[in-house]
């Protein structure tokens, strides 16, 4: 878009050396007190930006985490000086709503985020198995899964990827994967027959974005975030974590839809009209056009 961009990463995180791998360099942090716009991406990073910032106007911030963050942490929002805060952005439109509690007068819009995944092929791989992704925590739900899964006549079979077996678990069936680099991720979702998520609370499901892209169904728990996906994209299948009754038919159903390409092709399409460069693009230019007005 023209603009010259300098990135700055929080000291003690692992994100530097990432960068860094990828030949971009973080830049001197002085050197942000320079700029036109920061934007702080994720709450924890609104702290520095007001502190480099000569004003929160020049401050965009774009938050990816939901209110449960602030239950998990245990920390108060107020912490983060939101209510400084002139712009904002989320991911999900559940959260414009959610944070209005906190930064009451700031303009709140969504910006969606940009997600990128190989050319899909349909190639499983030589055994059967869906995806669980994420690290074994109470958010993302992988307990509550494997309760459901007890009900089925039939236990598939479960890559959880990011997650190592908890203390207490031993299983030769399911498969823990744990941190894996993104590519090796993708091609583990890319050889299986879709993605199920229990979780507790999201801001926008980003692999269940990346298996749709990958033309693989999707079986996601029915919590905000996850309706916000099922408007943009219909065949999208939803199931109450609580009802253990009713988990074995949508299993079914959901694991029917892996032999309807129409279904896996719609998935696909809806997911790059929503979620591809294009439409990030655009947002973008939206939010600096705002931002300038």
């Amino acid at each position: 878009m023209g603009h010259a961009v300098e990135l700055i990463s929080l000291k003690g995180g692992p994100l530097a050396q990432e960068f860094s791998a990828l030949g971009v360099t973080p830049c001197n942090i002085s050197r942000a007190r320079d700029a036109e716009l920061i934007v702080a991406n994720t709450v924890v990073s609104v702290p520095l930006a007001m502190k480099l910032a000569l004003s929160a106007d020049r401050i965009f911030a774009w938050i990816h985490e939901s209110a449960y963050f602030f239950e998990v942490m245990r920390t108060a929002p107020g912490r983060f000086q939101l209510r400084e805060l002139k712009f904002a952005g989320f991911p999900s439109r559940f959260q414009v709503d959610e944070f209005a509690a906190w930064i009451p007068d700031t303009t709140r819009l969504q910006l969606r985020n940009w997600v990128e995944v190989p050319n899909s092929t349909d190639t499983v791989g030589p055994e059967k198995y869906y995806v669980c992704s994420g690290y074994w925590n109470k958010q993302k739900g992988q307990d509550r899964l494997l309760r459901l899964l007890n009900h089925l006549p039939v236990t598939p079979r479960i890559y959880f990827v990011g997650a190592k077996a908890p203390s207490g678990l031993t299983s030769s069936f399911h498969k823990f994967v744990g941190q894996v680099p993104h590519d090796d991720a993708i091609s583990i979702i890319q050889k299986s027959r879709g993605l199920i998520s229990a979780a507790v609370s999201e801001a926008q499901n980003l692999s269940a974005i990346e298996s749709m892209l990958l033309g693989r169904p999707v079986l996601l728990s029915d919590i905000p975030a996850h309706r916000e996906l099922k408007e943009l994209m219909p065949d999208l299948l939803l199931f109450d974590p609580e009802d253990v009754n009713g988990f074995p038919a949508r299993f079914e159903q959901f694991d029917r839809q892996w032999n309807d390409l129409g279904i896996r092709a719609r998935l696909r399409i809806a997911a790059q009209k929503y979620f591809g460069r294009d439409a990030f693009e655009t947002a973008v230019k939206g939010v600096l056009a705002r931002y300038r007005g």
